[in-house]
């Protein structure tokens, strides 16, 4: 107030001096000797001294403005130093003549104010009352440093504006300041009643009277300052009333509707008491805060301090967001809240005692949190001590909790959890956990320990965990559920484990987890984690486990896997693995696979895999060692419903491992003498999959086909209106893998097959699959295939094959015994089809080409024969009841296909006994036949069986008997054919050996025709 005082009456000196400079400069002297006749003038007055710059200006108009530049004012006892940048004031001359001074301008730069205590006990020039009451218009201040017994204060830059000073009404030893500020962007219009200054001087008490308002508050204070007093001492009650929320607030507290405070306050500013302390705030969402209670503020060398705390504060809200000032911005919502705390101090920080807070949720969540905090720094920068509370959370459903803080937890059951929360803010405890979610009873996932929680601004504040946890009876599905991947049904899991820190490492031990039972699959493990990280985001490292699986039945793992592919029975099994984690790779070592399928004692197939998966996410890193033993092949083919031959022992051996960018398998086969093996290699890095590799066989032999046969069980696809299917095929898998393979038979089983060799490439890429070059080498004459298929948009094929003087005889049967080995067969082939379609409906109407096939000296199974050819009148090529093969001396077929529609050049088949003739039409698009078959016996030239005639439909046609005379009239041509019956009609009655060599020579005729026309077709052949 001093330094006020001085200023004050400076100011005035200075004005009433310049307004008799100004009069005398307009006409005598300069700016410079005018400017020093007033900082004397005011020296002389005030008894202090004046400095300034040498640049110091007065303007000569009516309203003259002084400015200066560095401008000092020090008293002389040095107790009062005033140094400003700039000093600009402006004094209006006509008002002077009415008794008024107005000021419209007054702006200091920045400006220093030192403050020292002096030795003088009284003043030379003592304050006496203003002679006339300025009136400013705009004050501005740049910054404003205040130095007092070695302490600084720094206050920023200030505009007041309609600055006023005036004598209140009816009361004439009073003053009214009045004046307009802005503070934080809001603009506050300020009023004041004080005391004239003569009768402040005389009595040394300030009573006051102010009032502050802006658009949401008003703030009234009404008081005494007694200067008197050492340090002067105020007695005043405050109140206020807003409806903004200060900025201090703003980030945690929602709008406010409405504050309201009231206070008395006394003391000095060294020590200040406030009691009867009453605060209302409550926020546009219904949160309701009431403090209420007294404290005393002390300002000391640390700054201002409470002691003699003694407060209560009680809050509510219709939800937990709304009350997150209290907690942290991101708590989850519990449901409405409520609570209460008594604020407590003698002297340093306050300590919160009775601390009592509950939510309730509809939906059935409930927290309770009692208990007490030591010491609550209101420096948010300093660390909260002593915590001691307990806390209790329930909820009906599991789910909701989750849902609540963020967590997909589809469990229905209660949840049920305690805690203390002990320690510090930077070694923070939760104590006696007791986490339950289920029921006691039934399904449950329990947890049990301690957390301790240290520097929060670490990325993982957690500093060492001790925590058992159990699971009982929940099912995997659940589980899976719970950690976000979908786990097959298992069965019920029983596992336990323990978190703790060992050398400030997170890890965790004795993990031990039983899934499902014995039938169908009992899976047990056991192991440790090295390293688990909680935040920002769970992790675990170094996992090791020992996991083993067993059950009664390999089939029950198709249902239990939901697998397409179906693993066949067989038997028990047992598996066990290392799983092991490494730089966030989870892999597996030591994987083994055993299953024994036995029959009264009897081991039928042994199934052993042992190898490793190094990286769960890449398949390519699985390599492999599979070995099989099995009785036979029927055996094994009874696995795939396959009725495969019973030829063994069987033995399989394959070895599956990654080298570079693929896979390589080795595989060595044994059934019985039959040796195979293949060399393949997988591209798992190309798209799509790549295949290439070579597979050999030695003493191979192809079984009969009513041993291959499969069994099909299965209805029909379609309406049995139809014989091919109308249904697209699909053949996308052609398009995910290339292949580029070499079959490579070396020989066969010379005692079961007179094949001698084989050989064929098959190649597949972007769904283009060619099987060329391909051969099947004879003892005499080879067969020789070309196939290509094109799958892009619709199926297109082509498949060739051709065979000179082929003796295959043998290699078609599967019991050798009956066939002499002199026999001497002679077969030509020459085939050449294509067609296209996404059906095989459209594959046979768009099919075109020729078969063609000579038979001299061969046989046939009937089986064979029985596809192609069925015995409709109950005739047959052989009287002999029960023999397995067939005879034929001589046969011709050959076949022309247009668009689908087949027609006949030439059929004819010439056994021991009976010959047959075929003539007529197959069409494939509308399904239909058309076709007659004569018999003929050698014996005598009767015609013997009549004539058999299929018309209609392919799935279903009409047989019937047409009689001999019908049919030489209809059929003569066919009947009197000399490439079928040459030389019969005139001689009846012959030796065999004449018959056999008239139908060769038939054959052997029409075999020169069909080479004369493919010459001739061949421009190329001379």
């Amino acid at each position: 107030m001093k330094i006020l005082k001085q200023f004050f009456t400076a100011t005035l000196i200075i004005i009433t001096i310049l307004i008799i400079g100004v009069i005398t400069a307009y006409l005598l002297v300069s700016d410079t000797t005018l400017i020093t006749w007033i900082t004397r003038g005011v020296e002389h007055a005030a008894g202090s001294r004046i400095s300034y710059g040498t640049d110091g200006r007065i303007t000569r108009t009516l309203s003259p403005v002084l400015s200066m530049n560095d401008f000092v004012f020090e008293d002389e006892n040095k107790s009062l130093k005033f140094n400003t940048s700039s000093l600009k004031i402006q004094v209006n001359l006509p008002g002077l003549l009415f008794g008024r001074l107005e000021i419209p301008v007054l702006a200091l730069g920045d400006t220093r104010v030192e403050l020292k205590k002096s030795d003088a006990t009284e003043r030379k020039k003592p304050l006496e009352s203003l002679p006339i009451i300025p009136t400013f218009g705009d004050i501005q201040i740049s910054q404003i440093s205040l130095i007092s017994e070695n302490k600084e204060f720094n206050l920023s830059s200030m505009n007041i504006k309609e600055f006023s000073v005036k004598i209140k009404p009816d009361e004439t030893d009073k003053l009214l300041l009045t004046l307009q500020t802005e503070l934080a962007g809001n603009t506050f219009d300020v009023s004041t009643t004080l005391p004239v200054i003569h009768t402040i001087l005389e009595s040394q008490k300030l009573p006051f009277s102010l009032t502050i308002n802006n658009e949401v508050s008003h703030i009234s204070s009404d008081g005494l300052i007694d200067f008197s007093s050492t340090p002067p001492l105020i007695e005043t009650r405050v109140q206020a009333n807003a409806a903004k929320v200060p900025a201090f607030f703003s980030e945690t507290l929602d709008p406010v509707t409405k504050i309201q405070l009231s206070t008395q306050i006394s003391g000095n500013y060294k020590h200040l008491n406030l009691q009867e302390c009453q605060i209302d705030v409550k926020t546009v969402n219904g949160l309701d805060i009431k403090i209420a209670g007294q404290l005393d503020l002390i300002n000391n060398d640390s700054g201002l301090n409470p002691e003699n705390i003694n407060l209560s504060l009680i809050f509510a809200a219709p939800d937990t967001r709304s009350a997150r000032l209290f907690f942290w911005d991101s708590i989850p919502e519990f449901g409405a809240i409520k609570g209460r705390v008594k604020i407590h101090s003698k002297k340093g920080d306050p300590s919160l005692e009775n601390i009592v807070v509950t939510t309730r949720d509809k939906g059935g969540i409930q927290v309770d949190l009692k208990g007490r905090i030591a010491r609550f720094p209101l420096d948010p920068d300093r660390s909260i001590t002593g915590y001691d509370l307990d806390v209790i959370m329930t909820a009906e459903k599991i789910s909701l909790m989750g849902e609540r803080v963020g967590l997909d937890l589809p469990i229905e059951d209660p949840l049920n959890l305690t805690y203390r929360i002990q320690g510090d803010t930077q070694a923070l405890q939760l104590n006696n956990i007791d986490f339950s979610a289920g029921k006691k009873d039934g399904d449950q996932i329990s947890a049990t320990g301690k957390i301790l929680f240290g520097d929060w601004d670490k990325a993982d504040p957690t500093e060492s965990v001790d925590m058992l946890v159990n699971v009982k009876n929940y099912n995997t599905q659940t589980l899976g559920s719970i950690i976000g991947k979908e786990l097959p049904e298992l069965g019920a899991i029983k596992a336990n484990a323990r978190l703790h820190t060992v050398s400030q490492i997170h890890r965790i031990d004795d993990i031990q987890v039983q899934v499902g039972k014995a039938e169908p699959l009992l899976i047990k493990a056991t192991g440790s984690a090295d390293k688990i990280i909680f935040f920002p985001e769970t992790s675990i490292e170094g996992v090791t486990l020992l996991a083993t699986a067993a059950g009664e039945d390999t089939a029950a793992l198709t249902d239990i896997f939901s697998l397409e592919t179906v693993i066949p029975s067989m038997g028990s099994f047992k598996a066990s693995a290392k799983i092991t984690e490494n730089q966030q790779k989870l892999g597996a070592s030591e994987l083994s696979f055993k299953s024994d399928l036995r029959d009264k004692g009897r081991t039928l197939i042994d199934l052993d895999i042992n190898g490793q998966f190094k990286d769960f996410s890449k398949i390519d890193s699985l390599s492999l060692n599979t070995r099989i033993k099995a009785v036979d092949l029927r055996t094994i083919g009874v696995l795939f419903d396959q009725n495969w031959p019973a030829i063994g022992p069987v033995e399989l051996n394959s070895l599956m491992k990654k080298e570079g960018e693929k896979l390589n398998f080795k595989t060595t086969m044994t059934v019985d003498e039959i040796e195979i093996k293949a060399t393949n290699s997988v591209f798992f890095l190309n798209t799509p999959l790549r295949i290439s590799g070579t597979i050999q066989a030695e003493n191979f032999f192809f079984p009969g086909l009513a041993d291959i046969e499969k069994k099909d069980d299965s209805k029909e696809e379609e309406s049995d209106l139809y014989l091919f299917s109308r249904t697209p095929m699909n053949f996308d898998w052609l398009e995910k893998t290339d292949i580029d393979l070499i079959v490579d038979i070396k020989s066969f089983d010379k005692e079961k097959s007179r094949f001698k060799s084989a050989y064929f490439k098959v190649d597949l890429e972007s769904g283009h699959l060619s099987i060329l070059p391909a051969k099947l080498n004879f003892p005499r004459g080879n067969l020789e295939l070309n196939v290509r298929f094109n799958t892009q948009n619709e199926l297109k094929f082509n498949i060739e094959a051709f065979g000179k003087e082929i003796n295959p005889y043998q290699a078609l049967a599967a019991d050798q015994s009956k066939i002499k080995d002199t026999f001497d067969a002679d077969i030509d082939i020459d085939i050449n089809i294509t067609s296209y379609g996404l059906s095989q409906h459209e594959l046979a109407s768009n099919l075109d080409g020729n078969v063609y096939m000579i038979i001299k000296n061969g046989k046939l199974r009937k089986e064979l024969l029985h596809l192609l050819f069925v015995d409709f009148v109950g005739w047959t090529l052989d009287k002999t009841a029960g023999k397995k093969y067939i005879n034929i001396d001589c046969g011709v077929i050959d076949y022309k296909i247009k668009k689908g529609m087949v027609t006949t050049d030439a059929f004819f088949l010439s056994g021991d006994n009976m010959t047959v003739a075929g003539k007529g039409t197959i069409d494939l698009s509308n399904e239909q036949i058309d076709y007659v078959f004569l018999p003929k016996k050698k014996s005598v030239l009767s015609f013997g069986p009549e004539p058999v005639k299929l018309r209609g439909s392919l799935k279903n046609p009409s047989v019937t008997a047409i009689p001999w005379k019908s049919a030489v009239i209809t059929y003569g041509s066919l009947i009197f054919s000399p490439y079928l019956f040459a030389g019969q009609v005139v001689i009846g009655l012959v030796t065999d050996i004449f018959k056999k060599k008239s139908e060769q020579s038939a054959c052997m005729e029409y075999e020169k025709k069909h080479e004369q026309e493919q010459s001739s077709a061949d421009p190329s052949t001379p």
